[in-house]
């Protein structure tokens, strides 16, 4: 049997957070192909609304931040995916919660939660101010410990945290960045 989709749902309701940035839109988009995936995008800034899209590429192109964005929601719907955009706070349960409430309202379920919010980090630990580590800790420690409290109620097919080698490995000026992964 073909177990490429293994734990997957054709048709499945996934919510993304990080949802618009590299990684984040990279699995919508695997999600999308695979199996016609209904992808919920979360992120920061979120994105205009649609009827603005067309005047934005016109505009701006496709090469910053929110022309990227628009086009990668083209091709998960040209994929067979449908894609709700929301702009919501990681790190605050309450905002999860309207992101589950809408998530629920348009699609009816949630079947999985991939984290892939994140900041990188950069900087010697000896100078770093205290706010600048806090701003690259939150979306991975705060953010994981929201999502539980928003979601973890809910009987999800699948969880997933994503993380970075520099768990694991470190990295010069990394301190911040490694230290929010291996959380």
């Amino acid at each position: 049997p073909d177990r490429s989709n293994a734990g997957l749902r054709t048709g499945g309701v996934y919510v993304i957070t990080g949802g618009l940035g590299g990684i984040g839109i990279t699995v919508a988009e695997d999600l999308a192909w695979r199996c016609r995936a209904k992808v919920v995008l979360v992120s920061r800034g979120g994105l205009p609304p649609r009827v603005r899209w067309e005047e934005h590429l016109e505009t701006h192109g496709s090469t910053d931040r929110v022309g990227r964005a628009i086009a990668a929601v083209r091709r998960i719907e040209e994929a067979g995916g449908e894609a709700l955009v929301l702009a919501a706070d990681v790190t605050d349960p309450e905002d999860l919660r309207r992101v589950r409430r809408e998530t629920l309202a348009m699609f009816g379920a949630v079947h999985g939660v991939i984290h892939a919010a994140g900041v990188p980090g950069g900087g010697v630990a000896e100078v770093k101010e205290r706010a600048d580590a806090e701003r690259v800790l939150a979306p991975k420690l705060r953010g994981t410990l929201a999502l539980r409290e928003a979601f973890g109620d809910l009987p999800l097919d699948v969880v997933l945290l994503c993380s970075s080698v520099t768990a694991v490995a470190g990295g010069f000026g990394q301190v911040d960045y490694c230290a929010a992964n291996a959380f």
